[in-house]
């Protein structure tokens, strides 16, 4: 099993659709040319990506709320 390290989390509420869970890995650029961070991209039930990543990552992600938008 591969085990990767978060270090930030970011959840998009859209208000439709899945929430998106940005996260920012603390592991090598996977663009080495541009020096990009790694990140992954997670979908969740719409409303429940902020309890997600409290829960499973035990972190306080940030929340980009984009109801409305």
């Amino acid at each position: 099993m591969t085990i990767l390290k978060v270090i930030k989390a970011s959840v998009q509420i859209n208000g439709h659709g899945t929430d998106k869970i940005y996260l920012t890995l603390d592991h090598r650029t996977p663009f080495p040319q541009m020096g990009y961070e790694a990140n992954a991209t997670i979908e969740a039930q719409a409303g429940e990506g902020i309890n997600w990543v409290r829960k499973e990552l035990g972190i306080e992600p940030e929340i980009i709320d984009m109801k409305g938008h």
